[in-house]
C-alpha cells in the first residue's frame, strides 16, 4: 500500500522524474519508489515512422540497474509475486505520467521497449501460464497496450487434428480454454509487435506463408471506430492471397517478403494454428490475484464445453434443416405407404384372379366328370 505515515521520499538531483516519489509499505517493510523517465527516440522499424508517431523509451537492464544503484543506493524494481505486480500496476496507472515500466529479471540483458499508445513486451517470466494438454508453438507472452490500459497474454497454439473447422470454432476455443478471444489489434504498433512475436523466426525453410485468424476489436463505445479503422485500412491494401470469405479474416505473413497483411478468408476454413488473447487486466484488480493457479483443460473437455456453449447456435442453424428433414421424412413415409398400398392392391388383384382361375378349373373338372 502507499503510505503517508512513515515519512516522505525526497527527490534526488538527477532530473526527469516520471512522477513524485512514493513511499511504499508492505509487511512492515518500507521503501521509496522512484519513477525515472528514460530518453526518448523514434522507432526505426515502422514503415512510416513519421506517420505512426510512436515514441519508445528504451534503456538496457544493466543501465537501469546501475542507475538505481549509483543514484539511489537501491535496486531496480522487482516483481516477486503477482500481488506485488498488482500493486505496482495500480500505482503506475494512478500516479505515473509515463508508460515506462521496467522490471528486474534474472539472466536478461536485453532492451525493455515500450511504445506509447501501442504494444510492448512486459518481461516477467512465467506470468502467462501455459495451459496443460495443448501444444504451444512458442512461449506465451505478457504484453500491454495503451499505457497498460489493456494487459494480456498471447497464447500461440498448434491444433494437431482438424477439430477447429471454422472461424467460429476458433472463437469458441479461445473463449473456453483461455477465457479470451481470437487475436485482434488496435493499431499499427500492436500489429507490428504481434507479427514479430508470431513470425519473427521462420521455423521451416519450406514455409512460405503462415496464417492466424484475426478479428475486429470488440465493441467499445467511444473507441471502436478508431480501433477498427486500422484493420479496415489493412484489408483495403490486401492482395488477398487466400479465398474471399464472408466477414472472416486472417493475418497472413509472407516469409519471402518478410511482411504481414490482413486478408479475407473462408469462415469454414480449418485452423491448425490459433493465437488467443487472454485479457488479464481484470486479474490485476482482484484481491485474490496471488491465488491464481495453473489449470488445464483436455481436448476432450474442450469438445464437451464446445458442444455445450454452441448448443443454441447449432439449434438455430439446424432449424431450417430440421424442417427440411421433417418434410422429407414425411414425404418418404407417404411414398412408402403408397407403395405398400399399391403392392397390397396388386396382391389382392392377383388373389382374385387366382381364385377365379381355380373356380374355372373346378368347373371344368366337374363338367368333364359329368360327361363320363
Amino acid at each position: 500500500m502507499v503510505s503517508e505515515k512513515v515519512g516522505k521520499c525526497e527527490k534526488y538531483l538527477i532530473g526527469n522524474y516520471a512522477s513524485e516519489p512514493l513511499l511504499i509499505s508492505k509487511h512492515s517493510h518500507h521503501y521509496c519508489l522512484f519513477q525515472i523517465q528514460a530518453n526518448s527516440a523514434l522507432i526505426d522499424y515502422y514503415e512510416n515512422p513519421k506517420e505512426v508517431k510512436h515514441i519508445s523509451h528504451e534503456i538496457t537492464f544493466d543501465e537501469a540497474k546501475t542507475l538505481c544503484q549509483d543514484s539511489f543506493g537501491g535496486e531496480l524494481l522487482v516483481a516477486k509475486s503477482k500481488g506485488l505486480l498488482s500493486l505496482y500496476i495500480d500505482i503506475f496507472r494512478e500516479y505515473a505520467t509515463t508508460p515506462l515500466i521496467l522490471f528486474d529479471q534474472i539472466n536478461d540483458s536485453g532492451k525493455c521497449i515500450y511504445l506509447e499508445h501501442s504494444a510492448k513486451r512486459t518481461d516477467i517470466k512465467g506470468f502467462c501460464e501455459r495451459r496443460l494438454h495443448f501444444s504451444y508453438i512458442r512461449e506465451p507472452l505478457l504484453a500491454s497496450v495503451n499505457r497498460n490500459d489493456a494487459i494480456y497474454c498471447l497464447h500461440d497454439i498448434y491444433i494437431p487434428d482438424n477439430s477447429i473447422k471454422s472461424f467460429e470454432s476458433a472463437q469458441v476455443f479461445c473463449s473456453i480454454v483461455f477465457d479470451g478471444s481470437v487475436l485482434y489489434v488496435i493499431d499499427g504498433g500492436e500489429f507490428n509487435f504481434i507479427q514479430r512475436y508470431l513470425f519473427g523466426q521462420q521455423h521451416s525453410p519450406r514455409l512460405m506463408f503462415d496464417i492466424r485468424p484475426i478479428q475486429f476489436p470488440p465493441e467499445r463505445a467511444e473507441s471502436r471506430t478508431n480501433h477498427s479503422k486500422f484493420l479496415i485500412d489493412k484489408l483495403r491494401n490486401s492482395k488477398e492471397y487466400y479465398e474471399t470469405g464472408s466477414g472472416c479474416y486472417a493475418i497472413v505473413y509472407n516469409y519471402r517478403r518478410n511482411e504481414g497483411e490482413v486478408s479475407p478468408v473462408s469462415c469454414k476454413r480449418v485452423w491448425r494454428r490459433i493465437t488467443c488473447k487472454e485479457m488479464i487486466a481484470t486479474r490485476f484488480w482482484r484481491r485474490d490475484v496471488g491465488e491464481i493457479s495453473q489449470t488445464g483443460i483436455t481436448m476432450a473437455e474442450y469438445h464437451k464445453h464446445f458442444m455445450a456453449l454452441s448448443k443454441k447456435m447449432e439449434k438455430d442453424e439446424q432449424k431450417p434443416t430440421v424442417w427440411v428433414l421433417h418434410l422429407a421424412s414425411t414425404f418418404l413415409i407417404a411414398l412408402v405407404l403408397t407403395a405398400l398400398c399399391t403392392l397390397i392392391v396388386v396382391k389382392i388383384d392377383d388373389l382374385h384372379q387366382y381364385v377365379e382361375y381355380m373356380e374355372t378349373i373346378a368347373k371344368a373338372e366337374i363338367e368333364v366328370h359329368n360327361e363320363y
